[in-house]
């Protein structure tokens, strides 16, 4: 039942936000990605309202999704099926290298056996996070406070499918990658030499934070990568979507508005009013999920965030240093990126002379998220060095697709400034 479900919520978005697949490819991929996020979200709302959660409700909130076909889904089939060439092929082995790995171990990643997991049986159980295993202060529940995007999607898998297989999810997080993969070649319309290096990487392979590992870390990467695309084109349905999923995937998307907006300001000042008016949606949803989370017991963290005040930050600068060059010395490992990060530089270096507001904009966004990056992995001080082995890799995930897309796509006209 997941999959027409899944797919039927999915087309009724596409159609809700007024996109435009160009290709069958195109349409299928964006019909699973935007129907298994819309169906988190979706949950995340029953959340917020305290109705319970449930098949029932669920499905309630997949029709009403899917009468999006009906109401604006006329031309959403008006799509070409081109003929696959031999370029495609890559493609199509990273896709079944993702669901070979997906099938080769049958748990979860660390996080999503410890955190995403046990919260999605908690909300199963009671149909609600309002509950003792939240609320109760002497039942060890680390990161308590934590958004439940990613709990509510392993719940809506578990409720439609009829188990909590892991080796079943890691499957499901794995089509969600490549679903992704397919959304992004038919909206940007690149190389397929040049997809395949994004599908390649090595970092999405990781077992800490890697496609098929049930973490947020892959499907945030192209949140991120996605929503700031809508962003510039001025597309409010889109963006809004895309940063509200982002923000209740991982916390770690918070300061990524304020990066985008302050990017914008810098460079793009005219373009603020807009920017903001897209922003407004994911803010609120991180302003009412703050609220809402307050009241929740009290809970150890294994990051940073309860740490991050003022004096704190201010206190880590000293630690700044040892941060950038672990970051430094990650980025020209193979093991995680081959050598992306190396020809990413020297595209850098290359446009540098003719670089136009747009790509300054691009920049600045990559560059401040890596700073708010530094920062919080600086207040581990002592424990850095665990830190960023655990963490920065997957950190640096979230911006690569935002620099791949940078080198691929047509550079700006100078006329542009």
């Amino acid at each position: 039942m997941i999959v027409p479900v899944v797919f039927a919520a999915g087309l009724g978005l596409i159609a809700l936000l007024g996109l435009r697949p160009r290709t069958g490819i195109g349409l299928l991929g964006s019909a699973f990605f935007l129907g298994v996020l819309g169906l988190g979200l979706w949950t995340h709302i029953l959340l917020f309202v305290r109705i319970p959660v449930g098949l029932p409700s669920v499905l309630a909130g997949a029709g009403l999704l899917a009468a999006g076909i009906g109401l604006r889904g006329r031309p959403l089939f008006r799509v070409e099926w081109p003929r696959p060439t031999l370029a495609a092929i890559p493609l199509l082995l990273s896709g079944a290298f993702a669901l070979a790995g997906a099938l080769s171990w049958p748990y979860l990643g660390f996080d999503g056996e410890i955190f995403y997991a046990l919260r999605a049986k908690s909300i199963l159980q009671y149909g609600t996070f309002w509950n003792p295993d939240f609320l109760d202060p002497a039942r060890l529940h680390l990161g308590a406070r934590r958004p439940l995007l990613l709990p509510s999607i392993y719940a809506d898998f578990a409720l439609l499918s009829g188990t909590m297989d892991a080796r079943l999810l890691r499957v499901w997080f794995a089509l969600v990658h490549l679903s992704a993969l397919a959304v992004v070649a038919d909206r940007f319309r690149l190389s397929p030499l040049w997809l395949a290096v994004l599908a390649w990487l090595p970092a999405f392979w990781h077992d800490s934070g890697g496609v098929f590992s049930g973490y947020a870390d892959a499907t945030l990467a192209m949140l991120f990568l996605l929503g700031f695309d809508a962003l510039r084109e001025g597309d409010r349905r889109f963006g809004a979507f895309t940063l509200s999923a982002a923000v209740l995937l991982k916390q770690d998307a918070w300061p990524f508005l304020a990066v985008v907006a302050m990017a914008t300001l810098v460079t793009r000042p005219r373009e603020l009013p807009r920017t903001v008016g897209i922003l407004v949606v994911p803010a609120l949803a991180v302003v009412t999920w703050t609220i809402l989370s307050s009241r929740l017991a009290p809970q150890p963290d294994l990051g940073p965030p309860n740490q991050m005040t003022l004096p704190t930050m201010a206190a880590s600068l000293a630690w700044w240093p040892d941060v950038l060059g672990r970051l430094g010395s990650d980025l020209v490992k193979p093991k995680h990126w081959g050598l992306f990060w190396v020809v990413a530089m020297g595209a850098l270096l290359l446009r540098a002379p003719r670089l136009s507001r747009d790509d300054a904009r691009w920049l600045l966004v990559i560059l401040l998220q890596l700073l708010v990056y530094v920062a919080a992995l600086a207040t581990y001080r002592e424990e850095i060095v665990m830190a960023t082995r655990t963490q920065g890799m997957r950190l640096l995930l979230h911006l690569a697709p935002l620099m791949w897309l940078w080198v691929g796509r047509e550079p700006v006209s100078r006329s542009s400034f």
